[in-house]
Order: structure tokens, then sequence, then C-alpha cells
């Protein structure tokens, strides 16, 4: 019964967010341009790396493992040759409301010409609340907030935190650094714990894939016992 009701408020949730997409008011040509060229910049800094020495299968692993150690329960895989989706499905609830949705990953890796491999990550995330019916998501083309567009420099700042997390991360499970940046961790570098409770919780909650109350934040198994 619990897994039904959950399915049902994820596929609700998915519904209602693509649906209220379809209504998202037409860019302009130059507002286009712009968003595209934000998008570009975006992009080359916060969402692609290019790992020296390493073998795309290396690169491939190290981030499936990376999202296995967030959520292995909830976090399922569609692989292809250069990379692979990862779809995680949530359900929070509390007496009076509830939230629902899928964190979507993608990765995708490149071969380079200098031995090196390009890795691009990209997430977009969807669900609805259903104390307020409020709907938000926030990724690729869907740029919504409590039915109201986001503008891409809003969207940026949403994900900035967080890929760099998942880069902190990426960098230990390739030997690229001795130190593996727990949740608790990062907030501490965030200086999330210096703020005001109502702030805390919002810069906080731009984590939730990685970092969120339903994410296992699992360390890597040779750092358990230790």
């Amino acid at each position: 019964m619990k897994r039904t009701f959950r399915n049902m408020l994820i596929a609700s949730a998915c519904l209602t967010i693509y649906g209220c997409n379809k209504q998202a008011p037409e860019l302009s040509r130059e507002e286009q341009f712009n968003q595209d060229e934000e998008r570009k910049v975006f992009e080359a800094t916060h969402m692609t790396r290019i790992y020296k020495g390493k073998t795309q299968e290396e690169v491939i692993i190290a981030a499936e493992k990376l999202l296995t150690l967030s959520d292995p329960k909830d976090t399922k895989f569609i692989h292809n040759k250069n990379g692979f989706l990862a779809n995680r499905s949530w359900l929070w609830y509390a007496i009076l409301t509830a939230d629902s949705g899928i964190d979507k990953w993608e990765v995708h890796t490149e071969e380079q010409s200098n031995n090196s491999i390009k890795m691009t990550v990209t997430l977009n995330t969807g669900g609805v609340n259903y104390g307020d019916n409020s709907i938000y998501a926030i990724g690729e083309g869907i740029t919504f907030a409590g039915r109201k567009k986001m503008t891409q420099p809003e969207l940026f700042q949403n994900r900035k935190d967080l890929y760099s997390l998942f880069w902190k991360r990426m960098d230990y499970l390739l030997g690229k650094t001795q130190t593996w940046t727990t949740c608790e961790d990062f907030k501490n570098q965030l200086g999330l714990n210096k703020l005001h409770q109502e702030e805390k919780v919002k810069k906080g909650n731009k984590l939730n894939p990685l970092c969120g109350s339903l994410s296992a934040d699992k360390l890597p198994e040779e750092l358990r016992n230790s």
C-alpha cells in the first residue's frame, strides 16, 4: 500500500511538472541567445571536468558509485556507451503535507586527444508539495518554482553548490584527493551552521539531491571502519 501511494504521488508530480512546462512563456530570440550563452559558461565552469590519465570506464564507475553512496535504495541506472542516466525517486510526508518527485542525473563522458576524459553531469529535479499544491522543477528546460518561472541566473545559483560537492566526491573516488567530503563537512564549509534557521534550511534544501533528509550519505567502504 505504501509503495502504491508513493508511485501515485511520483506519477502525479511528473505529469503536473511537465504540464506546467508546456505553459512556459516563449523567449524572444535575444533572450534565448543570452540564456544559451549563460548556460555554456555555467556548464564549462560547474558541470564539466577533465580527468587526465583516467579511462572512460574509470570515470563512469566513479560517478555511479558516487550516486549509489548517496541513495543506494532509490537510485536506478540506465547505462549507455558514454555514461548513464540515473533516476532517483523520493517521497517525504508528514501529518498534513507531502513532497514527492524525481532527481534525474545524466553523466556523459568523451575521450580527449591528450589522454584525458571530459565528463559532464546534468541534474533535473522536479516535485510537488501536496500541502499547499505548489509545484517546483529545476533543470534543463524546466525552470519553475511554485508555478513561477525561474530566471537562468536563479537556476544556476540553485545548482552551483550541489555541483561543487559532486566534483569534490569525484576527485576522491578518482584518487585526486585523500578527503571524502560528507554532507555535514560541506555544509560547514558553506557556513550553513552560522545562519539563522530559516536561511539555513533554504540554502540546505539546494543540496537535497545529495544531502537531503532522505539521502543515505554513506561513506566509501574503505572509510567506514577507519
